[in-house]
Parts: C-alpha cells; structure tokens; sequence
C-alpha cells in the first residue's frame, strides 16, 4: 500500500529534524559527511529531496501530486533551490515540512 503525502511528508521531516539530519547539495551523507544514496543505511542527513526519497522510493522523479507539490507550495515554487539556498537553515527547512503538513491537514480536513 503506497503512504500518504502526509506520511511521507511526516516521515521525511522526522529524518531532517534530527540533529545533523540536513544537508545541502546532495541527497544524503554518511557520518563521515560523503555524499552516498538517501536509501543508504549509511546514509544519516538528507536535503529535502533526498529525505522524501528516503521514505517513499517513488518520490525519485518529480510527481505531479504528493509530497513535492506539497513542499513546492510552501517554497515559492521550488523546494530543491528552497533547501540549498546560502545560508538556508535547518530550522527554516523543518518549519516549511511543518507548513506543508498543515496545509496537506487543511485538505483532508475538507
């Protein structure tokens, strides 16, 4: 049974919101801070795309529905540049998978 947006969404900021869970200019790092694949079990921090592919492995292409356009509606319309912005933040990054789960809450709420 394939997960929900907001599951896949929940499970994907429980990965960044870890401490050191985040990273920027790649999918995922191994502890040693080298780039290897967000399906990795080396794997330990994840940029915004790299976590969504971590929990849902259909999330490596961009989908016309789901987590990305949930994450795109809360980023200007680009959660990729949103996540590697300079000087973007971890924090920042946790809020917006926050705002997207709430707005995807609203809907289902409808």
């Amino acid at each position: 049974m394939s997960k929900t947006t907001i599951e896949i969404l929940k499970e994907a900021r429980e990965l960044i919101a870890k401490p050191n869970g985040w990273t920027q200019g790649t999918y995922a790092r191994n502890a040693d801070g080298l780039i290897v694949y967000p399906n990795s079990h080396h794997a330990v921090c994840f940029c915004t795309w790299g976590a969504l592919i971590a929990v849902d492995e259909h999330q490596e292409s961009f989908q016309p529905d789901g987590a990305q356009p949930a994450l795109d509606d809360v980023t200007n319309g680009n959660f990729v540049a949103f996540n590697d912005a300079p000087g973007r933040t971890q924090a920042e990054v946790v809020a917006k998978f926050d705002e997207a789960i709430a707005a995807e809450e609203a809907k289902e709420a409808v």
